[in-house]
């Protein structure tokens, strides 16, 4: 842990710490190299006004899974109230107390839970920075809720007709998922093209709904999707090639914490930039080349996730690149009959939604607002999906 005696300042208000200004993290999945001093300032100011306003004894309660997944949940919200305009700094606060509750008991170190002032002071290191980042605003994007006009007057007939839709707040994945994301899961590797940031495809929509649940799974969190009854991947048997009944009749738990795909109304909310919307034909410009690899500039192929411009919410690659897979069946007539509220699609059909484009479109498929669809068994080079997590009240 660093302390604020140990650091070292560079001449850009940055510090170094004694390793070269490197520090790997305990997983081998992170390396920080520079923070600024006064982000670490700004954690333990908060993380002290937190203490104040909740007490430290509150966090003997964080003694079960759901304990811990409450904290995190309060977290979450705390944020979104932070970020939605008002900046109140006791929602910060909240934040970092809620994340150091979580840390302290993840450390399992009678060091640090014994050690009341060392504790304090040792708030602003790495490893605390690194948790509400990497959590919170890191592969992660927490999309406040609202509410927007979905579809278009100027696409494809399915487009319309243009109505008002309300979405809930969720979290959806800063890019598409990698294939070091998807190797690190399912212990291979489908992709045409092969490298750990390239985006993964060759994915089928039963095979994104397996790497979700096999993912919550190993991270601890709910699984969303059941079939026939249960969230076990491994018991749902091998993933279908053709129609399957048993798979389509799929369900989806919303309320639970894993990861799942987003719907089609939160894909299209997040993809407009959510309530940051500048109003763009494509996903963070109305100018395609700079946030898209697409037809006219990709070389037919797939490119690592960020190399292009993000929306207004941070959101790389929701235009192009690959194709992403919603959960939503598709049909062309749904905007005349979708709810208002958090729509989830009809409750059956014979695709399932493709949204974004990829690296073959047109300009015209790379529009936020184009629906495009897909055989849930088939397996194409252009597409891939993105993972979504619910934030529960």
């Amino acid at each position: 842990m660093i302390e604020f005696d140990d650091v070292q300042t560079t001449e850009d208000g940055m510090y170094e710490n004694d390793n070269g200004g490197k520090r790997d993290s305990a997983d081998g999945k992170l390396v920080y190299t520079l923070i600024p001093i006064p982000a670490l300032r700004r954690v333990a100011q908060h993380y002290k006004n937190g203490m104040k306003k909740y007490g430290r004894n509150n966090w003997h309660k964080l003694n079960t899974p759901e304990d811990i997944e409450r904290y995190k949940q309060s977290m979450y919200r705390h944020l979104i109230q932070y970020l939605d305009g008002e900046k109140d700094e006791d929602h910060l606060s909240a934040v970092v107390w809620n994340a150091m509750a979580l840390l302290y008991y993840e450390e399992k170190d009678e060091e640090y839970k014994n050690g009341g002032a060392t504790w304090t002071r040792q708030v602003a290191s790495e490893k605390i920075l690194r948790s509400i980042i990497e959590d919170m605003i890191g592969y992660m994007i927490i999309v406040q809720g609202g509410s927007f006009q979905m579809g278009s007057n100027d696409g494809e007939d399915d487009e319309n007709p243009v109505h008002e839709v309300t979405v809930s707040p969720f979290m959806i994945g800063k890019y598409p998922v990698t294939q070091k994301e998807w190797q690190d899961v399912m212990g291979s590797n489908p992709s045409n093209w092969k490298d750990n940031d390239l985006p993964v495809e060759s994915i089928s929509w039963y095979d994104a709904i397996v790497y979700c649940n096999k993912r919550s799974i190993m991270e601890g969190l709910t699984p969303c999707y059941s079939i026939s009854g249960n969230t076990d991947p491994n018991r749902w048997g091998t993933v279908p090639t053709s129609d399957n009944s048993i798979w389509d009749a799929v369900s989806c738990d919303w309320s639970a914490n894993g990861y799942r795909l987003p719907t089609e109304a939160e894909w299209e909310y997040a993809a407009r930039g959510g309530n940051k919307s500048k109003g763009y034909k494509y996903s963070g410009s109305n100018e395609l080349g700079s946030v898209a690899w697409y037809g006219d500039n990709s070389g037919s192929k797939t490119h690592s996730v960020g190399g292009k411009q993000a929306n207004e919410l941070g959101i790389y690659d929701m235009t192009g690149n690959i194709w992403e897979w919603c959960w939503d069946w598709y049909d062309s007539g749904y905007y005349s009959k979708s709810e208002s509220r958090d729509p989830r699609g009809s409750g059956s059909g014979s695709y399932r939604l493709l949204r974004g484009g990829a690296w073959g479109s047109s300009a015209a498929l790379c529009r936020v607002s184009n629906r495009g669809d897909g055989d849930p068994y088939l397996s194409v080079i252009d597409v891939g999906f993105r993972l979504c997590r619910a934030i529960n009240d």
